[in-house]
């Protein structure tokens, strides 16, 4: 395996706007920790650095509500009601609380 970018360590992840912009992977910004890439159907954006992109899951999630399983693409099989003790499950395991200081939605 190999990994592109500098190694990230506790404490020195960007936590506003401008920090993430500063640190944003660029030709003039080699080492950057996000890159963002943007096509007609889908924007993505890419950790550069020792562990890829778990350095920029952030581990945010949320549960999807409830007509995302009746779009498209879904597998029929899947249902809402049923995935429900999945989420509560990793939600428990993880310890997963509300980002501090961040707005309800």
């Amino acid at each position: 395996m190999l990994e592109r970018g500098k190694e990230w360590q506790a404490g020195e992840f960007p936590a506003d706007v401008a920090g993430i912009l500063g640190t944003t992977r660029s030709d003039l910004n080699p080492l950057g920790l996000y890159e963002f890439l943007n096509y007609r159907d889908i924007s993505v954006i890419k950790g550069s650095g020792l562990g890829g992109t778990s350095l920029i899951n952030a581990n945010v999630a949320i549960v999807p509500d409830r007509e995302v399983f009746q779009l498209g693409g879904w597998p029929r099989s899947v249902r809402y009601d049923d995935m429900l003790p999945y989420y509560d499950r990793a939600r428990n395991m993880l310890a997963a609380g509300p980002v501090p200081g961040a707005a309800a939605c």
